[in-house]
This record gives C-alpha cells, sequence and structure tokens, in this order.
C-alpha cells in the first residue's frame, strides 16, 4: 500500500471513529435527558414496547392471530385480541358481520377493554359489528383495506361507517401516498427494517427525523407534516395551499369511497369524530401542542387570520353531503356532555365514556338504514 492510501486510509478510520465517539456521546447525553424528564411510574402504551405492523395491499395490519396487552392512561392492562385479518376482532366474524366500522385509533381503542369500544357496545345492542378500524390510518388506507375485506366471497355486510377524525385525518390524507401511510407505521423491507433497528437510538432518530426528513426531505417546510400545525390550518376560515391540498385529496376519497359502495350495494355513514381541543375549545388540548417549537406562533397567526373551532365539521359534513353520504356529527353532543370524562388527561383518545356516547349516538343512525341485528350478534 502507498503512502498516500495508508495516509487516506488512516484518516478515515480517525474520521470514523470521531463520527461514532460524537454519536455515542450524544446518545447518552439524549437518554440522560429523557430520563430525567420522565415521569415516575408505568407509563401507558403498549406492553413490552410495542407491536410490529404487517404491511398489506397499501395499508398494514396489526400481526393476524395474536394478542398483545395495552395499559391505558388509568393503569389498566387491556387485553387485545387480533384476528385472521389482523383486525380486532373475534376470530371468524366478519362473514357474519353487516356493519363495517372504519377509522383509525379511535375505532381501533386499544386503550379501552373489547366489551367498552365503540364496536363492543354496538355489538351487545345486537348489530353484528367488524372492527375495521387500525391505529393511524388516513382514509385511503381504509378504503384499501375494505376493498380487499370486501373480496371475500362470504362477506355479507350492508353498511359501512366511516370514522373520520377530525383532529388529523384531512392531514393523513393529503400527506398518504401510494408509496405508504402518513403515520410511517407501515415500514417494511430488508431496508425500512434497517431503519427502524437504527432508530432505536435516539441520536440516530434525531438526524433521521430532522435533518433527513426535516431538511433533506423538505417536511420541515410542510406545515402538514406536524399534527398540531396541521390540526390549527384545518381551523382556519380561509384554507391555507396546504388545507386546500388536504380537501381536494379527501374529496377525491369520498368519491371513490362512493364508487364501491355503489358497486358493492352499501349503505354509508360518515361519523365526524372530534379532537378533545375541538370539544373543549382549547388550543393547548391539541395534541402536541406542547412539544412542537413552532405550534405557539403558528396558533397566533391562526388567531389573527380568523379561525373556527368548528370549521374542520363542517368541512367533513359538507364532503359528505356533496357525495351522498349521510353525516353523524359527534361535536356538538360532546361538547354538551363535556362534564363527563370523554377523553383522558394525557391521552387524547376517548375513555370507555366516550366510547359509549358515540355508541348512544350512533345506534339510532345505523338504525334507520334497516339494520335490526340478528343471532349471533
Amino acid at each position: 500500500m502507498s503512502g498516500r492510501l495508508r495516509q487516506g486510509a488512516l484518516w478515515a478510520v480517525l474520521l470514523a471513529v470521531v463520527v461514532i465517539g460524537s454519536l455515542a456521546v450524544a446518545e447518552i447525553g439524549l437518554r440522560l435527558f429523557a430520563n430525567a424528564r420522565r415521569p415516575a411510574g408505568q407509563p401507558f402504551g403498549f406492553e413490552g414496547g410495542g407491536v410490529e405492523y404487517v404491511p398489506r395491499n397499501g395499508y398494514y395490519v396489526y400481526p393476524p392471530r395474536t394478542t398483545f396487552r395495552f395499559v391505558n392512561e388509568e393503569g389498566e392492562s387491556v387485553a387485545v385480541a387480533i384476528d385472521e385479518n389482523g383486525l380486532r376482532n373475534p376470530a371468524a366474524s366478519l362473514a357474519r358481520s353487516e356493519v363495517i366500522l372504519l377509522g383509525d385509533s379511535f375505532v381501533m381503542a386499544v386503550n379501552t377493554p373489547e366489551s367498552q369500544t365503540l364496536a363492543g357496545r354496538l355489538r351487545a345492542a345486537g348489530l353484528l359489528v367488524y372492527n375495521a378500524g387500525m391505529d393511524g390510518f388516513s382514509t385511503g388506507e381504509a378504503l384499501r383495506l375494505l376493498g380487499d375485506l370486501l373480496a371475500h366471497s362470504q362477506v355479507a355486510a350492508r353498511c359501512v361507517v366511516l370514522g373520520f377524525y377530525l383532529g388529523n385525518d384531512f392531514r393523513d390524507n393529503a400527506l398518504a401516498t401510494a408509496a405508504g401511510p402518513a403515520s410511517g407505521l407501515a415500514a417494511s423491507g430488508p431496508w425500512k427494517k434497517l431503519q427502524r433497528l437504527l432508530r432505536r437510538s435516539m441520536a440516530l432518530d434525531l438526524l433521521y427525523t430532522r435533518v433527513y426528513l426535516g431538511m433533506v426531505r423538505g417536511r420541515s417546510q410542510d406545515p402538514l407534516a406536524s399534527y398540531p400545525l396541521a390540526e390549527m390550518l384545518s381551523w382556519q376560515n380561509q384554507p391555507s395551499p396546504a388545507m386546500r391540498r388536504a380537501l381536494a385529496r379527501t374529496d377525491a376519497l369520498f368519491g371513490e369511497l362512493a364508487d364501491l359502495a355503489s358497486r358493492k350495494g352499501l349503505a354509508v355513514v360518515v361519523l365526524g369524530i372530534p379532537s378533545k381541543a375541538q370539544v373543549h375549545r382549547s388550543f393547548y388540548e391539541i395534541s402536541g401542542f406542547a412539544t412542537d417549537t413552532r405550534a405557539r406562533q403558528t396558533a397566533l397567526r391562526v388567531i389573527r387570520q380568523g379561525y373556527s373551532f368548528d370549521r374542520p365539521d363542517m368541512l367533513a359534513a359538507g364532503l359528505a353531503r356533496k357525495h351522498g353520504f349521510p353525516y353523524l356529527s359527534l361535536l356538538a353532543p360532546f361538547r354538551q356532555a363535556a362534564g363527563r370524562p370523554l377523553y383522558y388527561q394525557i391521552d387524547p383518545h376517548w375513555t370507555t365514556e366516550g366510547q359509549r356516547l358515540a355508541a348512544e349516538l350512533l345506534l339510532p343512525v345505523l338504525r334507520r338504514t334497516g339494520l335490526q341485528g340478528g343471532k349471533g350478534a
């Protein structure tokens, strides 16, 4: 080896040592800082640190025929049983179901015992309901899942309920593409597995999110990439270009649902699910508001330009009417019942009381579609 090559190799080794050493120091510092800020006691979340998702045809599900436990904010350990389709239902229940519930984590409800979820309460009322909710889903992912469920020859569903979360579904619809979901939960393949492994490091995860996604991919310039900023933009009286993009994409997806329902002879109900911030009319209740450094300035700008906490609900209702869907808004009744603990204090999702009220409001709407339930409910 020539002197020049040896010198180059030495510099490369020294550079690698410096980089690895810097990352190690950063990792130690970040973990010490995180541990110092972590509250005492058992946090809520998945027992054992989480569950891997299984990629499907443009969406993702839980590993089929598995069970896991989720500790909710109250410290209750909730058992979650997953069926053969990777969804939260009793085994072999799809074929006999007359109602399919679509939506995200509010419908999936891993923090709630099965019998007290929206799906469980509707079953107890006599309806044959299939829970097709999944954490982080956009409307597009829900539609791709619905198409696969309806492809089963034995499915006899007559009604679909689309749970539309007014807090971030407009945002998710704008960001989700055929290449992957807005949430990033469906990572798959060798490269994605390596990504997940590397992101267990707090330092590497910071580089990935802030430098690669934020600067290289430009997400730091897209307000929809932030959950709290995206929700505030949806409140503006005059929609921003980003919000117009989200509305156009949601309009197109509602059109796809209308076409699918027409082909399959399905009734459709859109269920408008408000965020805690919208119910309590509070910027501070927006999920992630306290941790996003841009949230306060964005809030001031939105306030000065004009906004309404009701605007996402009005927009969703208008799109539902355009495509011929009955729309059930939970916003007003949830506000009227705001004295009840409908949402957790830290977890932004429904408590069992929130699930109960949603079921009480949805049940008569489903009855009016001609659903009466039957044996086996």
